[in-house]
């Protein structure tokens, strides 16, 4: 089966208007095609997902609908990006008018169900990204993830109505292209997780505890993977490894998470320490190491040094990562002994 990144449009591809009623007012956001471009290199599929009630609500023809639409698929092609799929809820609220009360309108499920019967796609191993809430809601109602971005309604529905909300996004992005950047790293990671092969079976107090384990660890790649790309959007590509370095230990810091700088990897010969001036960037809660590199493209012998450590400090997950990248996702590197 496949997986698919779905997207909510206004606010999130396009720039928020309010309601869309002449062409005209239709604009993508900046990186928006980018973003989607990345999704169709990665393999994972690009859908739309939206509710446009206001052509039941008669503020503008339905057939305008399908021309926007045309629009944002010929602005995307026109920058090497394309669409999956585009699933729309035309329907009003319930309390709206006659056609309220269906089964496809956000938070409900009913576009992705389609959308995962026409493009055999693995609803629970999918994410969503939009502006709402509302599309959180949706994601869960899916047992999909969720990525709030920061755009249309993101930053006030965060701020205004967060405290009171019913559920938490997976991540909070500043926009969609921060958001496919997140995901594609963290899918990257669950399918490298994916390929460990199956270890013989433990008692059962032993796998639950191993799976606490497990997914503690996972949260904190995922946090460590998102702190990653902050500090590369605030900084860009192009500085020295020590720049990146200690702007992740600010960040770790603010957030309260423990790690140790240039943590000594000894090498144990015959009960002996032996100091062969190997250090680590960093170790982030004695749990997992960081590598840190500003090249122009990855090496073998990265991986090899990682390994490496890994293999002589006893930690079972290592994050390479290469800043000097134009989008962060393509130079980070899970690596699990």
């Amino acid at each position: 089966m496949n997986l698919a990144i779905f997207l909510d449009r206004d606010g999130t591809i396009n720039e928020e208007m309010g309601y869309i009623n002449h062409i005209d007012r239709f604009m993508l956001m900046p990186g928006a095609a980018a973003a989607i471009r990345s999704i169709n290199e990665s393999g994972l599929k690009a859908v739309v997902v939206t509710n446009q009630s206001g052509a039941a609500r008669g503020y503008f023809p339905e057939e305008l609908i399908d021309q926007v639409h045309r629009k944002m698929s010929r602005l995307l092609e026109e920058e090497g990006a394309f669409l999956d799929g585009i699933y729309t809820c035309t329907h009003a609220p319930p309390s709206k008018g006659k056609s309220g009360g269906c089964g496809c309108r956000q938070p409900k499920i009913g576009l992705m169900k389609q959308a995962g019967q026409e493009l055999n796609l693995d609803l629970q191993e999918s994410y969503v990204v939009g502006d709402r809430l509302k599309d959180v809601e949706m994601a869960r109602n899916a047992g999909a993830k969720a990525v709030l971005v920061l755009t249309g309604y993101g930053r006030g529905e965060l701020g205004f109505l967060g405290p009171a909300r019913k559920v938490e996004p997976d991540f909070v992005a500043e926009d969609v292209a921060e958001a496919v950047d997140w995901i594609l790293a963290h899918a990257s990671s669950e399918t490298a997780r994916a390929k460990v092969p199956k270890k013989p079976q433990r008692s059962r107090r032993a796998q639950r505890k191993a799976n606490v384990e497990l997914a503690e660890i996972d949260r904190l790649s995922n946090k460590i993977i998102g702190l990653a790309i902050e500090t590369h959007r605030q900084l860009g590509p192009g500085l020295l490894e020590s720049a990146y370095q200690q702007s992740l230990a600010y960040e770790f810091s603010k957030n309260n998470i423990p790690f140790e700088l240039e943590k000594k990897i000894p090498v144990i010969y015959k009960s002996v320490n032996i100091d062969c001036a190997y250090r680590a960037d960093m170790v982030v809660d004695n749990k997992i190491l960081l590598e840190l590199k500003s090249v122009d493209r990855l090496l073998p012998i990265h991986e090899a040094q990682v390994l490496t450590y890994l293999k002589l400090s006893g930690l079972k997950l290592g994050l390479l990562i290469n800043f000097n990248v134009t989008l962060l996702k393509r130079g980070i590197r899970r690596i699990i002994l």
